[in-house]
């Protein structure tokens, strides 16, 4: 990977020289980084080779005219934007070193990987120390690609996102609306509270009120196209019936008593509940909210035998025209069969006279398995757009090309990873799909370095 700076943009390039994108850095203040000749192709180091991979292969552009808001797309202009030693361009070092050790396998990297996330973290705690830095992209930015470190660091040296929730949310805060004035605080702002929302989701909690307060906040700023917001008010909706119904389980048992044995206004509630969820699914209609506009509808490549790359005897395979649509896809699929799996939890609860009223037990439970399967292999079939065998044209890449192809991008196998680890962690998921999930994960973390993701943007 070679990367060439000059005034007005930077360049990356691969080993064949083919140009992989050139993103535009020009304004007044602009500093090309570590204090390097930006006249001058470069002779590159790790730290060089590894930050070029880094941007090149975790950035995507946004496109105004269809929503699409892009990627990290910001990360190129404030690392150009910032001073050197900043806690962003000390963050990004870190973060790239990582990610390149773990994409090409590198082991003589440990020591200084080390030292660079030491050195992120020490400068990144300092500005978030003083109160004008904390408020800055580039501090908040620090903070999620430390994160993300985190995430593709080894198991032993992992830390955990749970701890650091607390201190995200009163780090958006203290941003205030202002955040939600330029494109890149919104991404800013959805790339560090979304994982707070999947926690609570993961976990059937409700999301902080603070969460809540914010997320308003940001709609009040931020207008999404119709189908990015009907996906997120149908996540929302899921994630706050999922913490009702758990919050409903966990109830009984905090008296000593016998669940099966609670009759009356447990049963109602938990009745209800099911109906609600039945009925929350049924009006969401993810194919209508998709039709109105181009980009963001589903489209299928069918195959009347099996391909050579297609996956365990699936005989078509989704697209979109961008990973930005396949991730709200996924967003509401994910949703989804956790709706399901929560319906059949609630199941297992309710008596024979609460079962008699809402249908017959086997064919019920039926229903709802046979859904979070659909859903499950719904996920299945966007493996291929994700990692690129298939672009936004239908058109299916040659796999021996793709495998050497040094800076194959992640973002489609960021969006999906989620996705994949829901499946294979399901009760109520076969075993087949269990295998395929596990092997595109295998893959993921095989030909991008990506370990342990909790994204979605």
């Amino acid at each position: 990977m070679n990367c060439y700076l000059h005034p007005e943009k930077w360049l990356f390039v691969d080993e064949k020289g083919r140009p992989r994108k050139a993103i535009d850095a020009r304004a007044p203040e602009t500093e090309i980084s570590f204090n390097q000749d930006p006249g001058h192709a470069l002779s590159i180091g790790y730290d060089f080779r590894s930050i070029c991979l880094f941007v090149t292969t975790f950035t995507t552009g946004a496109d105004a005219q269809s929503g699409d808001p892009g990627h990290m797309d910001f990360l190129p202009s404030l690392l150009l934007r910032s001073a050197n030693e900043s806690c962003l361009q000390k963050a990004t070092l870190a973060l790239s070193l990582r990610n390149f050790a773990n994409r090409h396998a590198v082991t003589d990297l440990t020591s200084k990987i080390t030292e660079a996330y030491s050195e992120a973290l020490k400068s990144t705690n300092q500005a978030l120390a003083d109160q004008y830095l904390a408020k800055h992209d580039g501090t908040l930015a620090a903070v999620f690609l430390l994160s993300l470190y985190e995430s593709l660091a080894p198991r032993a040296v992992r830390g955990s996102w749970k701890a650091h929730v607390h201190g995200a949310l009163q780090l958006l805060r203290l941003r205030g609306p202002e955040q939600f004035s330029t494109s890149a605080g919104q991404q800013l702002f959805r790339l560090v509270h979304t994982p707070i929302l999947l926690r609570a989701f993961k976990n059937g909690e409700e999301p902080p009120e603070e969460s809540r307060q914010m997320v308003q906040l940001f709609q009040m700023y931020h207008l999404p196209h119709h189908f990015a917001s009907q996906i997120s008010t149908y996540f929302y909706k899921v994630v706050m019936l999922r913490a009702r119904t758990a919050k409903l389980l966990r109830q009984p048992y905090t008296f000593g008593e016998s669940i099966f044995a609670l009759d009356g206004d447990f049963q109602r509630s938990l009745f209800l509940l099911i109906v609600q969820g039945q009925a929350l699914d049924t009006s969401s209609d993810f194919i209508g909210w998709a039709a109105e506009d181009d980009h963001w509808r589903l489209q299928k490549k069918s195959f009347s035998h099996e391909p050579a790359r297609c996956y365990e005897k699936r005989y078509h395979k989704y697209y979109w025209c961008s990973h930005w649509a396949m991730c709200q896809w996924i967003r509401g699929w994910t949703a989804r069969l956790y709706l399901y799996e929560t319906l059949l939890n609630a199941l297992s609860y309710l008596n024979a006279s609460s079962l008699r009223d809402l249908a017959d037990t086997a064919s019920i439970s039926d229903i709802f398995q046979g859904k979070v399967q659909e859903t499950a292999d719904n996920i299945l079939c966007s493996i291929d757009f994700a990692f690129g065998d298939i672009d936004e044209c239908g058109l299916t890449k040659e796999h021996d090309t793709f495998m050497t192809d040094p800076a194959a991008s992640a973002v489609g196998p960021y969006y999906i990873f989620y996705g994949l680890e829901v499946i294979i962690e399901s009760f109520f998921t076969t075993r087949g799909q269990k295998v395929i999930a596990a092997k595109a994960l295998g893959r993921i973390g095989r030909e991008r370095g990506l370990a342990r993701l909790l994204c979605w943007t």
